[in-house]
């Protein structure tokens, strides 16, 4: 791996469009990748998630609290599709069939 100060990278992060394609291609708060996530990971995310909670308690920030993001899995996704579909399911029978939701 070349260094950091080489004439490469400076290339790299000098060149607009690679960045216009990089800002384009963020997602805010995307989740990391599920390979590679280990125990260490997710006690450090843990670790910063708790320090976070306690700077916004102790300092009395007016922002609220949001955990660290960590990887999506099938469990999840599964289980968050069940409660979309039952939340749908109650307001279509609190609601009927109102297109004009």
């Amino acid at each position: 791996m070349l260094p950091q100060g080489s004439a490469y990278w400076a290339a790299v992060a000098d060149d607009e469009e690679l960045a216009a394609a990089v800002i384009d291609d963020l997602k805010p708060n995307a989740r990391p990748p599920l390979h590679g996530w280990t125990q260490l990971q997710e006690t450090l995310t843990a670790l910063v998630d708790y320090a976070d909670a306690i700077l916004i308690a102790v300092a009395r920030q007016d922002r609220t609290f949001s955990p660290s993001p960590r990887p999506e899995k099938a469990i999840d996704r599964i289980k968050a599709r069940r409660l979309k579909k039952k939340g749908d399911s109650l307001l279509k029978r609190l609601l009927g069939d109102r297109q004009d939701l």
